[in-house]
């Protein structure tokens, strides 16, 4: 009796059911892998398309700057120049009548031109005792006739900032633990107080800035230098 050994055709068949869920599997194994190619292929062209509008829509925006900007006209731009001209005589005449305001030596109020508007500069010494943040009464009048000046043509936005020189606080450091940056902030907002009450513009244009000793105009290295750097400046910021 011959023994029950498999044929060829037998053993093939039986390689090919044995390894049937191995090539099955692979074969979607690789369908999964290429699809997941095919999304993260389109996620990058998405994400680069995103790249290119976004440089686009800025490049537009800016454009349409510019057009609006070249839209005024020489009529418009002539307009502006003659108000700044006409704002800024009358801050020139404030403050040579301010110098004539007891307390108030030549050079203790000057006027400026600045990058964002007009500034006002006022020695620290015309508003405050040393190391005090409480406005002089003897200044009352002077910053009533700066908040009446302003509010004759009230900027877009009034920015009030307080400097010292780099000594540091002493006689009064348990108020000002933070030291001149404290103490400059807080003259600030004494001065913007005064100026909104004085009716210079509402509440929601003035805004304060203290820089303490980190925006010197003078050497900290001279009693003069330290004297110009104690200051508060108003900006009328105009654009």
């Amino acid at each position: 009796m011959r023994p029950n050994v498999p044929t060829c055709a037998g053993a093939a068949l039986a390689l090919v059911l044995v390894l049937s869920p191995g090539c099955a599997t692979r074969t979607q194994y690789e369908k999964e892998r290429n699809a997941t190619r095919h999304w993260e292929e389109i996620a990058r062209n998405m994400e680069a398309n995103q790249h290119q509008l976004e440089s686009e829509n800025r490049a537009l925006r800016s454009r349409i700057s510019e057009l609006e900007l070249a839209s005024v006209g020489a009529t418009g731009f002539r307009e502006a120049a003659a108000i700044r001209e006409e704002y800024e005589k009358r801050l020139k005449e404030l403050e040579a009548r301010l110098t004539g305001l007891p307390g108030v030596e030549r050079g203790d109020i000057e006027y400026l031109t600045g990058p964002e508007g007009p500034v006002l500069r006022i020695k620290d010494s015309v508003l405050f005792d040393s190391g005090s943040e409480e406005v002089k009464s003897s200044a009352g009048a002077i910053l009533s006739r700066i908040a009446e000046e302003i509010g004759a043509k009230s900027p877009k936005g009034i920015r009030v900032e307080g400097h010292t020189d780099n000594d540091p606080v002493v006689r009064t450091k348990a108020k000002y633990p933070l030291g001149n940056l404290q103490l400059s902030a807080a003259r600030a907002l004494r001065v913007a107080d005064a100026l909104t009450k004085g009716g210079a513009a509402s509440a929601d244009k003035v805004s304060v800035a203290g820089f303490g000793e980190w925006r010197p105009i003078a050497e900290n290295t001279t009693a003069e230098g330290k004297k110009r750097n104690r200051r508060v400046e108003i900006v009328l910021v105009e654009r």
